[in-house]
């Protein structure tokens, strides 16, 4: 399948999730994605800590593609529309009215409504099937995504005889691991607030000495380095010197 098509049923997906999200927690939180298709410099970057990046005046057409978009939406272009053969259903995006540089460019934009052709069967793990294009609020708006449904659904059987599918733990560990997450940097401001901002020890005494009384494995092994590299630095000065 063509990487246009993928990446449009990506988009979709991460859509999808985000909408899940949303719902599940409560949070406003949405996404809006961009795709754009043309050449581009790839490689790995960097001495020390190396990442793999892509580089070119299409990824920045990519990036306005995104920001031009509507949240909840998949915004493509031109170029990826040329790329397709009847997959999704496009209405106009007018990307240029959100973008400055689309409309200096020209540049002819499209939002997926709805898809036509799903996935071939054995393409890929789960065979994914469209139905009806459903509403998802966003504040004062309502964007129009896919509302995707997979024809055979995993099932667990608990001891007590109730059906768990597999996509209902999947959300259920997606919403653990976001209020993971949230409580983590509360949890991190909470600490903050317990500690002496000079001497960034703590304010309870209970708590310092606590910490002072927790052992430290390694903490023999700078020092012993130290002394190492000393000894060694010593005797290298007096070989040297007459």
């Amino acid at each position: 399948m063509d990487h246009a098509v993928l990446s449009i049923h990506m988009g979709l997906s991460m859509v999808t999730a985000i909408s899940t999200v949303r719902q599940s927690t409560g949070k406003d939180v949405n996404m809006r994605v961009g795709v754009h298709t043309g050449a581009c410099l790839g490689g790995v970057l960097g001495q020390r800590q190396w990442q793999f990046d892509i580089l070119g005046k299409e990824v920045t057409m990519a990036n306005k593609m995104e920001s031009g978009g509507l949240p909840g939406r998949v915004h493509i272009s031109e170029a990826t529309k040329q790329c397709l053969n009847g997959e999704f259903e496009l209405e106009d995006g007018h990307g240029g009215d959100r973008e400055e540089e689309l409309k200096l460019k020209n540049i002819t934009s499209y939002l997926v409504k709805s898809v036509i052709k799903p996935y071939p069967e054995g393409t890929l793990d789960k065979v994914t099937q469209s139905s009806p294009t459903k509403m998802i609020s966003n504040g004062n708006k309502k964007n129009q995504v896919t509302d995707k449904k997979e024809s055979s659904v995993e099932e667990d059987t608990t001891d007590s005889g109730h059906t768990i599918s597999k996509e209902e733990e999947y959300r259920k560990e997606l919403s653990l691991r976001l209020q993971h997450e949230l409580l983590a940097k509360e949890k991190d401001s909470v600490l903050s607030g317990t500690l002496q901002p000079l001497t960034l020890t703590f304010k309870e005494k209970q708590l310092e000495t606590r910490y002072h009384q927790r052992s430290d494995s390694y903490n023999g092994l700078p020092l012993m380095a130290l002394s190492v590299a000393l000894v060694v630095i010593l005797g290298a000065k007096l070989c040297i010197l007459p």
